[in-house]
Parts: C-alpha cells; sequence; structure tokens
C-alpha cells in the first residue's frame, strides 16, 4: 500500500548523493500522459496540451540530483514530491500526481492566489505548454527526516500561479487561441499574441525606462511600447513561442509549505504580481512622495498588503520595486514611523502546525510561508 506522498513544507540546506533512477521512456510518457487527462477533465477552455521537454529534464535531474527537497527558485514553474515508499516507479509517479491533484479540495476560484493549491494551479495552468521530469532515490532527503525517500522533479514552461488570475477559464470565445488548433479537447500549436498595449499609459511607462525596471508586468501589458513584437500591424500579432505569459509560481509539494508566485514568483514563496500602475507613471515611491489627485497628502508610512512583510522577506523589494516600494512602504524600509497603523489582516495560523514549525525556527528558515499562514506563531501581527 502506498504511503502518502509527502510535500515540501520546510527549507534548509543539506546535500546527498542520489542513486537508482528508475527514470526512462515509459516515465516521460506517463507524465505526460497523467498530466493531459487531469487538464482535460478540468473542463475548461484554451487548455494547452502538454509536450514532454528534455531541456527541462535536463534542468530536473540536474536539482533532483542534489537531493534538497525545496525550490531553486528559477523562471520555471515547479512541482515536488517525495516518498519512502518502494513501490514500483509507475505508482509512485501516479501517487505524486494525485497527491498534486488532491489540493484542488482546498482551491475555491476567485479566491485571487493558489495559496495551499499551487501544485495542483501549476499542474492544471491553461497556458503551461511543456514540462520536463525527473526521479532519483536519495540515500538522505535534505531538509526532511527521509531515508531512502524517492524524489520527483517537475519543471514547467511557462511556469503559472500569477496572482490574481485563475488556472483556467471556464468560458471563452474560442476553444483555443489565435494560431492554435484543437487536439482531444486540448490546445496545440503557437499561439499568435497580440502587439498591442492594454493599458493607456504604456507609451509613458516605455519612455521613463518601464521596459526595463518593471519587466514582469510590462511585458505582458505593454508588448507594443516595449517593442517586444515586430508585426507591422500594430494590431495583429507576433507568432509566440507558447501560450501567454504566465507569473512563476512554481509550487512544491509539502506539509502546507508550498506557495505561489504572484508576479514572478519565485517557486514556493508567494510574490506580489505587478498590477496595473494607479498613477501615469509606475515609478519607484519615495518617502517624499505624494498621494496625488486629493490635494498632495503625504502617504502614511505602512503597508497596504498583509503579504507585505513575508514578499519583503524573499527580496521582493528588489525583484518587484513597481509594486512593493508602492503599497508595501513599510516593509521596504522607504519610509520611518507607521507603527500606528497596525497589522493588515487577522492574526491568526492557518495550519496546525504552525506552533511547532515556529518553534523550530522556520519563521526564519522559510519566512515566505510562514509568515502568511502562520502570522501569530511568528509573531508578525
Amino acid at each position: 500500500m502506498l504511503r502518502a506522498t509527502l510535500l515540501l513544507a520546510v527549507l534548509t540546506i543539506w546535500t546527498v548523493a542520489a542513486s537508482d533512477s528508475k527514470w526512462d521512456q515509459a516515465a516521460r510518457d506517463q507524465v505526460v500522459a497523467i498530466h493531459n487527462e487531469y487538464r482535460l477533465n478540468e473542463g475548461g477552455c484554451q487548455m494547452n496540451k502538454l509536450e514532454y521537454d528534455m531541456e527541462l529534464e535536463a534542468q530536473a535531474k540536474k536539482w533532483a540530483l542534489g537531493c534538497i527537497f525545496e525550490h531553486e527558485h528559477t523562471d520555471n514553474g515547479e512541482n515536488l514530491a517525495f516518498n519512502t515508499a518502494t513501490d514500483p516507479e509507475s505508482e509512485l509517479i501516479k501517487s505524486a500526481h494525485k497527491a498534486w491533484f488532491d489540493e484542488k479540495l482546498d482551491y475555491t476560484r476567485g479566491q485571487g492566489s493558489c495559496s495551499i493549491s499551487c501544485h495542483y494551479t501549476q499542474l492544471v495552468w491553461d497556458t503551461t505548454s511543456k514540462l520536463g521530469c525527473y526521479s532519483t532515490r536519495c540515500p538522505a532527503l535534505g531538509s526532511t527526516s527521509a531515508k531512502n525517500a524517492w524524489y520527483l522533479v517537475c519543471f514547467y514552461q511557462t511556469k503559472g500561479n500569477w496572482m490574481g488570475e485563475e488556472p483556467y477559464q471556464l468560458t471563452c470565445d474560442t476553444p483555443c487561441r489565435a494560431g492554435q488548433t484543437e487536439e482531444g479537447g486540448l490546445c496545440v500549436g503557437e499561439v499568435i499574441v497580440p502587439c498591442v498595449d492594454s493599458n493607456d499609459y504604456c507609451e509613458n511607462w516605455a519612455k521613463t525606462g518601464e521596459c526595463t525596471n518593471n519587466p514582469k508586468y510590462m511585458e505582458k501589458t505593454c508588448r507594443k511600447a516595449c517593442k517586444i513584437c515586430t508585426s507591422d500591424d500594430a494590431e495583429g500579432g507576433e507568432t509566440g513561442g507558447a501560450a501567454g505569459e504566465q507569473s512563476g509560481s512554481d509550487s512544491g509539494t509539502g506539509a502546507g509549505g508550498e506557495t505561489e508566485t504572484v508576479g514572478t514568483p519565485e517557486p514556493g514563496t508567494p510574490k506580489p504580481e505587478t498590477p496595473k500602475p494607479e498613477t501615469p507613471k509606475p515609478s519607484t515611491a519615495t518617502g517624499g512622495d505624494n498621494t496625488g489627485g486629493d490635494g498632495g497628502d503625504s502617504i502614511v508610512c505602512k503597508d497596504d498588503h498583509e503579504n507585505c512583510r513575508a514578499w519583503a522577506a524573499t527580496s521582493q523589494c528588489s525583484f518587484n520595486p513597481g509594486y512593493m516600494l508602492k503599497k508595501c512602504r513599510k516593509s521596504c524600509s522607504v519610509c520611518e514611523g507607521g507603527d500606528d497603523a497596525g497589522p493588515v489582516g487577522e492574526c491568526l495560523d492557518q495550519n496546525g502546525s504552525c506552533a511547532m514549525w515556529a518553534e523550530h525556527g522556520h519563521c526564519k528558515l522559510n519566512p515566505g510561508y510562514m509568515f502568511i499562514y502562520c502570522k501569530k506563531s511568528c509573531a508578525v501581527c
């Protein structure tokens, strides 16, 4: 009987040699088939059919052989799982995918983030088009106490889990995106990405350097202004490599430790996606900025989102300044004072293990998860 597949929960550093890999063509075919079956059965529209990618496998193999149960934090989407059972490879693969998909039970459409269901959402993210995986057997798996653990790493492109977006749509004007065809209920082929700007301020932002300063938002919203496309017809489109841009969330597998990646999001840590800037220029806010529009009142030194401290702990003040320096001023230390503003959001733990994790130092080891889901135990509210 299969033991429960365990999912990513904490981050530490511990490297040991991997051995006894049974990864082969049968395993590759199986992971693609399982992914596409789950994706098809969701009943969404404009859902890409996943193809196996050997370059992603090479990256997954390199990471898996390190035997560290944590995310690599690259531009890939990530799902991780391990199991100490000694069942056949095909059964272990099946069990891992079921554990990822079963996170759907904790997901509600419209909740705005993948929260504790990031493996599920990455598995069915509609614009993801490629995956590559690798499994190995680790004598000791870093960041866990598991011995002789089967370890599975799957990488995805483009990665999913954009904060504020659904993994797939239930209704669409067409079954597939422009340039694609439908094959067995899923979409194949290159997407024609429209060469347009979707915000009136794109030209102004481009002139002030935001294509470079705020690339994750600008590449998605201001393609024409940033000259990302070369079509002669600006309202037409250029052929893109994958079905749309995504944020990356990576997902790990773990007892409550996985999160999403908003905006870019590094795998495993919620990251604030850069929203459409509310002002004519998405400039980096400074201590002397005013609110504008209503007489120029000084901006209060406070955080406007309950996850600001967690995002700041994972370097988002540097990686995503367009959003962070405006909405998370206190956590990014762009102003002083503000203690009287009080915490944003409820002061509670959202996982029964929070107190134990905090006692063992995980508020420092894994702040990206702990500061959001274990606020009370980490005393961040």
